[in-house]
């Protein structure tokens, strides 16, 4: 989690550094990260064989891509004034709603299936 959480920090500082250019800002960011997102969901088709896009090929993986989406998801999260040391309380409380939602709809189907 250290190791995490230092690369977030390096992400801030980077992001910093970058909006020195007046021609970045959230808009810029935000573009970026519809971009990474484009070349991620292209290396999952590729790497799944799709037929929309299964013939390009890859200069990286979907893996790689992901992490590139990463990086400027946590730039928005910064330049939109979020602060690293929220990520913690803020990632709990999200995913504590994801879980109550799958078993919300897991008791759902269960009784469903029961019927």
């Amino acid at each position: 989690i250290l190791q995490m959480m230092e690369q977030i920090e390096r992400i801030q500082q980077l992001n910093k550094l970058m909006l020195e250019d007046p021609n970045e800002n959230a808009y810029t960011i935000l573009a970026h990260t519809m971009e990474e997102l484009g070349e991620f969901a292209t290396a999952i088709c590729v790497e799944d064989g799709s037929k929309v896009k299964g013939y390009k090929k890859l200069d990286e993986s979907s893996i790689s891509e992901a992490i590139d989406v990463l990086i400027c998801v946590i730039s928005l999260y910064n330049v939109r004034g979020g602060k690293n040391e929220d990520i913690s309380t803020i990632l709990k409380k999200k995913l504590d709603k994801w879980q109550n939602k799958m078993q919300k709809q897991n008791f759902e189907q269960n009784n469903f299936n029961e019927r």
